[in-house]
């Protein structure tokens, strides 16, 4: 079957790039013939992809659209729309899967999406609202069991599993490194608007923990544009920038601990048992911590943050991990093989 692996892959952001990678692979692992929509030409040709940057020509070639990944199920925020041409360009996209999937008749399925920051199906942007109205989109997983009723309550079809990126190192093979927090690697990752955040972790560290490893990171790559995350400069802190997924996983891999204000660098670096702790992250990030019954020890209000007490909670986020992540890292499979069942060979 040849599938057009549909997302937002266009903006060089590291969450989007790997669920794309991870489910082309296993699309292909499969048996089925991908093209993926818009993802870089680094990522592509480091994966052995094949990019179409045109969606409507891509819909039109293929039997099937699979929609990969991340917060589809949100809200138009209408007044970024009109000051930036970027939250503009996202919702045409939609309008323009839905108008290919209708004009050419290909049904449209989604895999380990989620929600963000809704109370119903009547707050989803309405060029959302518009595809998951439309005959064309046939059901799916989601990733956050909310969101099985949200959308049945519309006669979709949609089954839950856990956050594919749980599951990372397991779908990709890749065992984790022995961690350890005497000499500490600790990662930040923060929007400039808590670079207050970073600054007094950064002091603490350095004043209790002298022998630590402070790193930095920017979760899109440096040809995307965008540059509202913190690169550290003023506090003398080395940049470790996001220039693959595979690579990037990797560096997760070997690092003590990951404070960070988005949600799929935090959720990939505990798929391998890398303790995550939120500082700030929006609704999707709360919403998984609470899934994962996690809130409580991994998120962390930037307006009343408590440096010592945030790093006082690395040892117990450890081993609940330790004790959870086996079974969701599994259960996170789910996603592929309900595309195997439903898209068969």
């Amino acid at each position: 079957m040849r599938i057009f692996l549909w997302g937002a892959y266009q903006q060089g952001n590291f969450g989007d790039d790997l669920m794309a990678v991870l489910f082309a692979k296993k699309l292909e692992a499969m048996g089925h013939s991908v093209e993926v929509y818009g993802i870089s030409t680094r990522e592509a040709q480091k994966n052995g992809l094949t990019v179409n940057r045109d969606a409507m020509d891509g819909i039109r070639k293929a039997d099937a659209v699979v929609m990969g990944g991340g917060a589809v199920l949100k809200e138009a925020q209408l007044l970024r729309m009109i000051v930036k041409s970027a939250p503009r360009k996202i919702e045409q996209r939609y309008l323009t899967l839905r108008r290919a999937a209708i004009r050419y008749n290909k049904p449209v399925y989604f895999t380990s999406i989620g929600s963000d920051s809704i109370r119903g199906f009547r707050d989803i942007s309405l060029a959302r609202r518009y595809l998951f109205k439309s005959d064309c989109v046939k059901g799916g997983t989601v990733r956050l069991n909310r969101d099985v009723p949200l959308l049945n309550e519309r006669s979709i079809t949609a089954a839950f599993y856990p956050d594919v990126l749980m599951g990372t190192a397991k779908h990709i093979d890749q065992d984790p490194a022995d961690w350890q927090y005497d000499t500490p690697r600790i990662l930040l990752n923060f929007h400039k608007r808590h670079t207050h955040v970073g600054h007094a972790i950064v002091d603490h560290i350095r004043k209790t923990v002298p022998n630590a490893e402070i790193l930095v990171t920017r979760s899109h790559l440096a040809e995307s544009g965008f540059t509202y995350e913190w690169d550290g400069k003023d506090r003398d802190l080395t940049l470790m920038p996001y220039e693959d997924c595979m690579d990037f996983c990797q560096k997760l891999r070997t690092m003590s601990l990951v404070l960070s204000s988005k949600l799929h660098v935090g959720l990939t670096a505990m798929s391998y048992g890398v303790p995550f702790i939120s500082v700030g992250g929006r609704g999707k990030v709360r919403a998984q911590l609470e899934q994962l019954n996690l809130q409580d020890l991994c998120y962390v209000d930037p307006k009343s943050a408590d440096i010592p007490v945030i790093l006082s909670r690395v040892s117990d986020i450890k081993t609940r991990l330790d004790q959870m992540l086996p079974e969701i890292a599994e259960g996170s499979k789910g996603h592929f093989q309900w595309l195997e069942r439903t898209l068969g060979q």
